[in-house]
């Protein structure tokens, strides 16, 4: 459509200024010159009764006529003398003079009636193509300048002709009068020769000097007329150049408005195009968004029961879009609305070219109405600015709630994988730790009843020596009795039923701490089915917020989402710091190990005699770490996160108490 409507124009204007040409060149027809001459001559035959001499003179005179303009002035000239000398010639002869009173004024009156006659006749002939040619003029004048300057050439050649043609024509009639009235007079004269030769001489001379008379003003008459008419054909020039170098003027201008609303209708056309390619980016854009978004609805509806809130708002998405579809609607019948404007002014420019009054007016109102298209598609561009923004950020919204969605339920999967893994890594590691703990102090046992006999068998030497030292020994032999003769299976299931009431009790905390809104979480944490009936008090939780957000706004809800991300973070960064902590406490606990480990066995090498005492150190030292370890898990009770990684690091704390109760 762009491209054909500007080639329909030219095609069309093209078929418009042919088809004025040919109707001016062939449609009008007129008489030449021959013709009208001819037709001139017959009347004055039927009139007058030349002779066929001049008849022969008239013949060569017309096939002489259709020369250049120098030849047609000189034969003029050539035609003036001959009647001059005729006239002279007239004069010499004595025998014409002797013409009758009567006829003769009589014959003078109808050849100056013939003469008037035939003048008004070529006056009239001169009017007519005077006034056609006035009438061509004015005409509309082609488009095309090679047009407008051949018809100018056309009309100036034509306008010369006549004029020519009407003095070659006075010339003729002239000297046919003369001849005529010559033969007309001799006839007379001849019939009264014998008669009244005497009496009527001075008459004749007379009437004679009256008509060379007439004849000479008649002459002076024609060249004045001559005249005349040669200066109102130069003025006619003069005027036609003056009109032609208007028409010009006009006609350039009218090219150059054209030419201008030829460009501002491509620049409309363009830009109409890009808005077009614009409209359809926005709408495959819209599409793949909306189509991503039923996607992302079904994967949630399969995955969870609380994907109802995203249909919510993936409802809304879609009356936004479908809003969004309604006023696209709009914007491509405002743009064919455009076409049509368009349409209606490549019509009216075509009618602009025939009126020249209403071209103003015209180029005045389609300026206006491309003010209000520019206008409108300003409007437009920004009414798609400001949805594309609103829907990117509904778009990102949407993200970021599905991106916390989807990490609450990996961390509660997680949560729930990692509580089963836990529960049976615990179990595991505390049995396997409880019976490397038991080996250990069996060996140990065993090394210190060694290191026991062997310090009896010293003891009984000492015993006689001093009876306090054997006091000291029989205390010390006392409690690794104890120690020894501990059960092993007391001690596995008491240590068992601490790390669970320890684990059930962060767990607890941790959900406490996500839902902070649902306060009868505390009361059931003293019960032994307290898994259920906090899974009971979450769904109910869940489905009142549900029922909450379906009546409250949109605003409401993310200002909610947002809070519970919020709170989210605060809790990943509260687990995170400790985490950091719980990781430094247990390798200052490793530090503290090692170190008790190395001086066990320097202990190992000390002598015999202080070992007792190194003995009472290390389970003071042992007593005092394990005091300290119960007093920081009171006091960081509160702040537990119920995270895997904590349950892991308190484990490994009771595994840490463990080892120090065992040492």
């Amino acid at each position: 459509m762009d491209i054909s409507t500007p080639i329909i124009f030219i095609g069309i204007f093209i078929i418009a200024c042919v088809s004025l040409f040919l109707v001016f060149k062939f449609g009008i027809k007129e008489k030449s010159y021959e013709e009208a001459v001819a037709e001139q001559r017959q009347q004055t035959n039927a009139l007058l009764g030349v002779r066929a001499k001049p008849k022969e003179k008239k013949s060569k005179k017309s096939s002489k006529k259709p020369k250049d303009k120098s030849s047609l002035e000189n034969d003029g000239d050539e035609i003036v003398e001959t009647t001059n000398t005729k006239h002279v010639g007239f004069k010499e002869k004595p025998e014409i003079l002797n013409l009758p009173k009567e006829p003769s004024p009589v014959k003078k009156e109808e050849i100056k009636e013939k003469v008037t006659k035939q003048e008004k006749k070529s006056v009239n002939l001169e009017s007519e193509p005077i006034k056609a040619k006035k009438e061509k003029v004015k005409q509309p004048a082609p488009v095309t300048e090679k047009i407008e300057t051949a018809a100018v050439k056309h009309i100036v050649e034509k306008k010369e002709k006549a004029v020519v043609e009407k003095i070659e024509e006075k010339k003729i009639e002239k000297t046919e009068v003369t001849p005529v009235a010559a033969p007309t007079l001799t006839v007379n004269t001849a019939k009264e020769k014998k008669k009244k030769k005497s009496e009527f001489n001075t008459l004749q001379q007379i009437k004679k000097e009256k008509l060379l008379t007439e004849a000479i003003e008649a002459q002076t008459a024609l060249q004045t007329r001559i005249r005349e008419i040669r200066g109102e054909v130069q003025a006619e020039k003069t005027q036609q150049n003056h009109k032609i170098k208007s028409l010009e003027e006009l006609l350039n201008t009218k090219n150059i408005e054209v030419e201008s609303g030829n460009n501002r209708n491509q620049t409309l056309q363009h830009q109409l195009q890009q808005l077009q390619a614009k409209f359809n980016d926005d709408l495959q854009k819209l599409v793949e968004e909306n189509n991503g978004l039923v996607h992302q609805k079904q994967q949630l509806e399969g995955r969870l029961t609380q994907g109802q809130d995203a249909e919510s708002m993936l409802l809304q998405l879609r009356s936004d879009l479908q809003n969004a579809q309604m006023e696209l609607h709009r914007l491509n019948c405002d743009l064919q609305e455009v076409a049509r404007d368009r349409q209606n002014f490549q019509v009216e420019s075509d009618q602009v070219k025939n009126i020249n009054k209403q071209l103003e007016e015209t180029r005045q109102g389609l300026e206006s109405q491309i003010t209000i298209l520019t206008k409108k598609e300003e409007e437009h561009k920004k009414e798609m600015s400001h949805l594309t923004t609103n829907l990117h950020q509904q778009v990102e919204e949407n993200r970021k709630h599905e991106h916390t969605i989807l990490q609450l339920r990996n961390e509660i999967k997680q949560l729930k994988a990692e509580k089963i893994d836990i529960n049976n890594i615990i179990v595991q590691t505390e049995l396997q730790t409880t019976l490397a703990q038991l080996d250990k102090t069996n060996d140990k046992n065993k090394t210190l009843l060694i290191k026991i006999e062997e310090q009896k068998a010293k003891n009984n030497d000492l015993r006689q020596k001093n009876w306090k030292v054997m006091e000291a020994l029989n205390v010390a032999e006392s409690r690794t009795k104890t120690v020894s003769s501990s059960p092993k299976q007391t001690s596995v299931d008491v240590l068992t039923k601490e790390i669970r009431l320890k684990e059930q009790d962060s767990q607890k905390q941790f959900i406490q701490r996500l839902f902070p809104e649902i306060e009868e979480l505390k009361s059931i944490s003293a019960k032994e089915n307290w898994q259920s009936e906090f899974e009971k008090l979450i769904t109910k939780h869940l489905e009142s917020i549900k029922t909450v957000k379906e009546t409250t706004k949109d605003a409401t809800e993310e200002n909610l989402l947002k809070m519970q991300v919020a709170n989210y973070k605060s809790i990943i960064d509260e687990t995170q710091q400790t985490k950091l902590e719980y990781e430094t406490k247990l390798e200052q606990e490793k530090q503290r190990n090692d170190t008790l480990s190395k001086q066990c066995q320097q202990l190992n090498r000390v002598p015999s005699g202080d070992t007792t005492a190194t003995i009472e150190k290390l389970n003071e030292e042992v007593n005092r770490l394990s005091e300290l370890l119960r007093l920081e898990q009171t006091s960081k009770n509160g702040n537990l996160n119920g995270s895997p990684k904590e349950q892991n690091y308190k484990s490994t704390n009771g595994i840490a108490v463990i080892e120090g109760t065992g040492h």
